[in-house]
């Protein structure tokens, strides 16, 4: 090979291409730097530690991929062998050489005695171990990727919560009110009587807003309560109705703006000059970080485990529960070098997401979708593959909703990720099928082009959307240049997992509380019941990642 410092690109995974200089001696690569200022933080954060390390090392790129960070891994492997062919060498025996060899060592045995144990790194588990060191307790954080963060980092970043005061600074957008009246006209007899009370309320907030000819934008919680009920109001198909537990939705919607406040004084930092609303939002409320996607809240809440000193272990896969009369004490886990690993514990919680990359078991419960193709990608993180679920029905633990899963129509047709192609607010985008026709309300929980694009413009224009509903207008799509991006579905989020009630605990197949457990987050079921509402589930993960850590501090002093 040509000696030199070599100038490639590798694909990334949030950004097109990562800059990478490659150092080649005549026979070696000397050292590897990667500019991933472009990619997603968090998620591959690990892979750029880890990966250029274990080359310069081994002197091969046959080298495993990093959990979690696949596309990424993969892009550094190729940037690396870009450059050897650059120089003149074969790539491709630099794949095939021998695998840089695993440090042995005879199999070793951990156990730690802790007040918490946490099962799943990602938000709602953070919040648990966050909050739990404020009640001064000690805290054993247990993840099976190297990295923390699960599903959080990968999220939008938007986080629903009704903040009226702040809100009225905001102007509604064309449709909004109409939405208000459409909805405060629904015949009561349609609402289910556990949240009639709450709804004639709202409509009395409804009427006494639109009878004010106010401009500004209108929220309140029992908005945000009646609209997650009813975004979350589906049939099986088997006729069989869900909708979200009262108490569980109660619980969020009056909880989400102390979540945001909890999260800044943490050190989130939010955009405040912006009202968010993500993909089948339903409304403007979405409290957006300043730092790019979900990994402003998990730098942050990682930030403050690490500091006030949480024991973390990471590559570490719980896989059975302890149990002695009826109570879960705690945790039996393997890390990946095959040290067993065993936390007792006062309170353990589940916090491992749901399973919405594990394809057999989302096919095994579906009862939603006609059909889940065996090849049907995902928006989500490796790690989320139902590990928390079974665990909990070691315990005998109930569980809830696990038909309903949701994709989310928006994502790569190749990877299933979500930032990739064209971001723009659902008020703002076209969807259209191949011929060209728009065929849904993109703004909605989830013949030739010019003719679509000409009615949609008239419809913006009206505030009224005759073929689909769509509620809520923006802009036009009228000044060139007009950009288009490929978008297929892909297995989004999993609405069920174990029954809790509105304190985290985890309840039996009988309604009971079991003894030490607790969850929160996609880990447990009931609250979205057979659709979520785009922004609620980092409301989810926050308040009753946090509420439950009060529950137990509570209870297990």
């Amino acid at each position: 090979m040509k000696a030199g410092t070599y100038k490639v690109k590798a694909k990334g995974h949030g950004s097109s291409f990562m800059p990478m200089e490659v150092t080649l001696s005549d026979n070696a690569i000397q050292r590897i730097r990667v500019d991933a200022s472009g990619e997603t933080s968090g998620i591959a954060d690990e892979v750029f530690k880890r990966l250029p390390a274990k080359i310069v090392k081994g002197q091969t790129l046959n080298v495993d991929t990093v959990a979690g960070a696949t596309i990424s891994s993969r892009g550094v492997v190729d940037g690396v062998a870009e450059a050897i062919t650059l120089a003149g060498g074969d790539a491709t025996e630099w794949k095939q050489r021998a695998k840089p060899e695993a440090a042995t060592q005879a199999a070793q045995v951990e156990e730690y005695q802790t007040d918490v144990v946490v099962v799943g790194a990602g938000g709602a588990g953070l919040a648990a171990a966050t909050r739990s060191l404020q009640h001064d307790k000690q805290v054993v954080i247990l993840e099976k990727f190297p990295q923390l963060g699960g599903n959080t980092t990968r999220a939008g970043g938007p986080m629903n919560a009704a903040d009226p005061d702040w809100q009225r600074g905001f102007t509604a957008l064309t449709g909004e009110k109409e939405t208000l009246e459409q909805l405060a006209n629904t015949p009561l007899e349609q609402i289910d009587p556990e949240y009639r009370t709450d709804f004639e309320r709202l409509r009395e907030q409804i009427k006494e807003y639109i009878a004010s000819g106010a401009q500004y934008l209108f929220d309140s919680n029992l908005l945000h309560e009646i609209q997650t009920y009813l975004g979350g109001k589906r049939e099986d198909l088997a006729g069989h109705e869900i909708h979200g537990q009262y108490q569980l939705v109660k619980t969020l919607v009056d909880n989400a703006l102390d979540s945001v406040k909890w999260l800044a004084d943490l050190g989130v930092k939010f955009d405040q000059t912006d009202v968010t609303m993500p993909v089948g939002a339903l409304w403007q409320r979405g409290h957006k970080p300043v730092e790019p996607m979900g990994y402003a809240f998990i730098h942050v809440l990682g930030d403050w485990v690490t500091e006030y000193g949480a024991t973390i272990l990471t590559e570490t896969r719980a896989e059975n529960l302890l149990m002695e009369n009826g109570r879960v004490v705690g945790v039996v886990a393997h890390k990946t070098d095959g040290t067993k690993v065993t936390v007792r514990a006062k309170s353990v919680f589940l916090t491992a997401g749901g399973f919405g990359a594990n394809t057999p078991m989302v096919q095994k419960y579906n009862t939603y979708w006609k059909h889940i193709d065996d090849d049907i990608a995902t928006t989500n993180s490796p790690a989320i593959t139902g590990d928390g679920i079974s665990l909990g029905q070691e315990a005998g633990a109930e569980l809830t909703g696990m038909g309903f899963i949701q994709l989310m129509p928006v994502s790569d047709p190749a990877t299933g990720e979500l930032f990739t192609g064209l971001q723009t607010p659902p008020e703002n985008f076209i969807m259209v099928n191949q011929e060209g026709k728009r065929f849904v309300n993109e703004f909605a929980e989830r013949d030739t082009l010019e003719d679509t694009i000409n009615k949609y413009n008239s419809y913006v224009d009206a505030g009224h959307d005759p073929e689909f509903g769509k509620s809520a207008f923006h802009l036009k799509c009228e000044v060139a240049p007009f950009y288009a991006t490929p978008r297929k579905p892909a297995i989004h989020h999993t609405m069920g997992g174990l029954a809790i009630d509105e304190y985290g605990h985890v309840l039996d197949k009988a309604g009971q509380v079991i003894a030490g457990l607790y969850s929160a987050g996609e880990n447990a079921g009931g609250l979205h019941a057979g659709n979520r509402l785009g922004g609620n589930s980092l409301a989810d993960i926050f308040t009753f990642g946090r509420l439950a850590a009060d529950t137990a501090a509570q209870e297990n002093g």
